[in-house]
């Protein structure tokens, strides 16, 4: 409806990101798919609303799942870069045809390639994924290369890190 409450906070990325793989783990597991967390730190703290997040990126991770051949590579990613936190998923897929790159992030709209099934979800992941990532006040940009997968990206704030907590 264009009206979104969020409701931004400290959160531990590295832990949504686990939280996220874990939810589609046994679809991937069934699909024969690795998915891999390619995160460095134990803990990246970042402002971030903890629900959206986890949508943004299970629907990214959904994406890559339904719309490639099973046996694929999935990568998970975060990395510091000064003030910001980077945050990817990429796969080894069959990739987006450079025509159609703009044209994923609308609502419904799914890459039609002859002799293929097209109804393969419902076309609004990605939007959805976009415009979550725009509540952030942030960008989800995209790399892809036909035949040789696709990079979905975007920044976060990053927080000061933090000590463990003590605990009794």
């Amino acid at each position: 409806s264009g009206h979104m409450q969020i409701d931004i906070q400290d959160n531990d990325l590295v832990e949504l990101i686990r939280e996220s793989i874990g939810l589609l783990s046994p679809q991937m597991r069934e699909r024969k798919d690795k998915i891999v967390a390619d995160v460095v730190d134990e803990c990246l703290y970042v402002q971030c609303d903890r629900e959206k997040m986890r949508q943004i990126l299970a629907n990214l991770l959904n994406n890559a799942i339904l719309h490639n051949q099973p046996g694929l590579e999935i990568r998970v990613g975060a990395r510091r870069n000064k003030e910001r936190v980077v945050v990817w998923i990429s796969d080894n897929g069959k990739g987006i045809p450079a025509g159609e790159q703009q044209r994923i992030f609308e609502p419904y709209y799914q890459v039609r390639k002859s002799g293929e099934d097209c109804t393969k979800g419902t076309g609004l992941g990605l939007a959805i994924a976009r415009g979550l990532v725009e509540a952030h006040q942030n960008r989800l940009t995209l790399k892809s290369e036909a035949g040789r997968g696709t990079i979905f990206s975007f920044e976060l704030d990053a927080l000061p890190d933090r000590p463990p907590p003590i605990l009794h």
